[in-house]
């Protein structure tokens, strides 16, 4: 088994460049996603490869800065799909010879403080369709997608069969689908629900955010990946982490919250065990 070791890091615009590297290095990263990346790329790369040259750009190189891709993969294995602004995300494949290839959309959802949760959740819906079309044009569905939703795992936006279709059960999205009033809805696996609170986890979520509302949850999942079900074998459920050190420093501040002088997102990683008979 071959493992494929991803991140996400929204950086909040912030000069990252040391602690992207830092992850990269001491998590063996393979393919690293980046929202509100202000850095540039030519910089972020050579501090990447400044002991070995190992990561490279897409060819053709993706126009919209929503979302930044940085692979261990040359532009033979990594084929840019869609690069659609408006719609807020990036999709490429991972082509390899001798497995099936693998979808990624890196996405970045409007930000729910100027936008209303139905917003959020019609801009998933809208998304959730161009994945439906996408998979349809590329006769595949070994489909990821992760990012910045602007969403917990329990909002309308994510479980909502007319959006993301996302739930925490894996077995249940193993069964492909479901019927709703005639019309067939395919599942995401979302397994972030497990990282939402304090039990087994370093941190309680990806984002704080305290207000003086009378609903507040403190802390969010908002930076979350789904599979499609015919990856949900291949997910090492062991290895989804939000990140509180780039492997050298903490991310946090005191209090164990993240340190808005690195961002005020913490990174994710996961790993797929990819099997190269």
């Amino acid at each position: 088994m071959q493992a494929l070791n991803f991140l996400f890091w929204n950086t909040n615009r912030k000069p990252l460049i040391k602690e992207i590297s830092n992850i990269a290095k001491h998590n063996n990263i393979d393919v690293i996603l980046l929202a509100e990346h202000n850095l540039n790329d030519v910089d972020l790369l050579l501090e990447l490869n400044s002991k070995s040259v190992d990561y490279h750009l897409p060819n053709p190189i993706f126009q919209s800065n929503r979302i930044k891709v940085f692979t261990k993969f040359s532009s033979n294995f990594i084929i840019p799909v869609a690069d659609e602004s408006e719609n807020r995300f990036t999709c490429f494949k991972i082509k390899f010879p001798i497995i099936e290839e693998i979808l990624v959309f890196g996405v970045h959802l409007p930000d729910n403080r100027n936008n209303q949760n139905v917003s959020v959740g019609s801009h998933a819906g809208r998304i959730a369709r161009r994945i439906k079309e996408l998979e349809k044009e590329q006769n595949l569905s070994n489909t990821i997608v992760v990012g910045d939703f602007n969403m917990n795992p329990s909002d309308v936006g994510m479980v909502d069969a007319e959006s993301f279709h996302a739930i925490m059960d894996s077995e249940i999205v193993k069964k492909e689908s479901r019927i709703v009033s005639s019309k067939e809805y395919d599942y995401f696996y979302n397994p972030m629900w497990s990282l939402h609170g304090d039990i087994g986890n370093n941190v309680a979520g990806s984002y704080f955010y305290k207000n003086a509302e009378l609903v507040n949850y403190h802390w969010n999942v908002f930076d979350q990946v789904l599979l499609r079900p015919s990856l949900i074998d291949n997910f090492e459920k062991d290895s989804l982490k939000l990140l509180d050190s780039d492997g050298e420093k903490s991310l946090l501040k005191k209090g164990g919250f993240p340190n808005e002088k690195y961002s005020d997102h913490l990174p994710l990683i996961f790993t797929l065990n990819l099997d190269l008979k």
